[in-house]
């Protein structure tokens, strides 16, 4: 015996499609362009290139400042996410490390 709130439940559930899910090549920084080329390609972008790769910044929305203590640089938000997430796997390899009682500092 079927309700009509189990009809209406399987006619919705049958109707729902599973959102597609869009995969990216892991990004990793790197220039592979020469000096020159980078410099012809670096004019053809309002803000110029991400220092640590070849990719062209052309709105304030693609990138990111980051600052050190001597320079600034500007920064891809795929190599800023790329450098955000090595450096948690980083921390949490040094935090399970000092759980183990193995001292950080001789890492």
């Amino acid at each position: 015996m079927t309700t009509l709130s189990t009809i209406y439940w399987n006619a919705n559930a049958a109707a729902t499609v599973a959102p597609s899910v869009v995969t990216r090549p892991r990004h990793t920084p790197g220039v592979k362009l020469t000096h020159e080329e980078r410099m012809v390609k670096s004019d053809q972008h309002k803000f110029g290139l991400c220092s640590d790769c070849d990719a062209g910044l052309d709105d304030r929305a693609d990138f990111v400042v980051g600052k050190h203590a001597t320079y600034t640089r500007l920064l891809c938000n795929d190599c800023s996410a790329y450098y955000a997430q090595a450096c948690t796997a980083l921390r949490v390899q040094r935090f399970l490390k000092s759980i183990d009682g193995v001292d950080v500092c001789d890492m």
